[in-house]
């Protein structure tokens, strides 16, 4: 009886530690200090709980952004924790499962796969969403992402290779044709070995041709005063007519 009275007592404790925090972030706007103060006083193994928990605490318009500075602080203080801490708020708030999942990877990108498995395994009806958040910040992952999730919710594979192309739309070409011509169940792993992006054709380069203009072969030629006159100028068209009628008139054969 005694260690029930206990345990009443640390909840509500918690309960009202959690209430004040949030309280005190409305006052200052600021959802991040009310995260890292918090948490920062936790155990290790209460942290997916008292994340949960602090999201709970916020106001519904809030929430999201709370998610990611929620999910930031207490994989700050424990990085090996973040699968079980994306779990936690994912099975508290599914909607948010995303936003969790996708921060949490960005953070700890050796750890995408167990926390996108994690994420799905709380609220598998998020798992498109869980893959499309993932693979926009980490588009490299996206395979081990997608079949990791495809583990834990084999009935969304085509919800789990659109979220993959969506994320990627360099491999929708290559994914569509791969769905369609699919016969039997589909496999989203053997969809993504086969699937290629799509192939940049270099820009062919042409030469560049110079406009030339009639200026470019009838250049005026001016010649010395004792030649053509001071101000006069002379083309060379000009002038070999000038030497052809010299020479019809026989002057240039004396």
């Amino acid at each position: 009886m005694k260690m029930n009275i206990t345990k009443y007592t640390m909840s509500f404790a918690l309960s009202a530690l959690l209430t004040t925090a949030i309280h005190a972030t409305a006052a200052d706007g600021s959802a991040a200090n009310a995260a890292l103060s918090t948490l920062s006083t936790v155990a290790i193994s209460d942290l997916p709980a008292t994340a949960a928990s602090l999201i709970q605490q916020a106001s519904p318009k809030d929430r999201q952004q709370m998610t990611v500075e929620v999910v930031k602080a207490a994989i700050g203080k424990d990085s090996a924790s973040a699968p079980a801490i994306v779990a936690a708020i994912a099975k508290s708030f599914p909607d948010l499962a995303d936003v969790a999942a996708a921060t949490a990877a960005g953070l700890v990108p050796d750890q995408a796969e167990a926390i996108a498995r994690a994420a799905a395994t709380s609220a598998p009806f998020m798992a498109g969403k869980i893959v499309k958040a993932i693979c926009a910040v980490l588009p490299k992952e996206y395979k081990g992402v997608a079949e990791a999730v495809a583990d834990v919710v084999p009935d969304a594979a085509r919800e789990i290779l659109t979220a993959v192309y969506t994320a990627i739309p360099s491999l929708k070409n290559s994914i569509q044709t791969l769905i369609a011509s699919y016969s039997g169940n589909l496999s989203v792993g053997s969809v993504l070995d086969q699937a290629q992006p799509n192939q940049v054709k270099p820009a062919i380069q042409l030469a560049m041709v110079p406009t030339l203009d009639k200026s470019d072969f009838a250049a005026p030629v001016v010649l010395s005063g004792t030649e053509a006159g001071v101000g006069q100028s002379t083309t060379i068209t000009q002038i070999d007519n000038s030497m052809s009628a010299t020479t019809g008139n026989g002057v240039l054969g004396q």
